[in-house]
């Protein structure tokens, strides 16, 4: 059973993560309005993400 101090530290972790996603889906419909590609094809940034998402995925 997860102690009071572990669920907390899991809804920090889980808070921290949404707002750092918003803030990336932010930028991503921003820089595809200005056709900015010099951004999105920055392969280790874009493989980061990917990497980070299909963890979630899995678990």
């Amino acid at each position: 059973m997860q102690d009071d101090e572990e669920i907390k530290n899991g809804e920090l972790i889980f808070a921290e993560l949404e707002t750092y996603l918003d803030n990336a889906k932010k930028i991503v419909i921003e820089q595809h309005q200005l056709m900015t590609l010099n951004h999105i094809q920055e392969e280790l940034l874009f493989h980061a993400l990917e990497r980070i998402i299909m963890r979630i995925q899995c678990s």
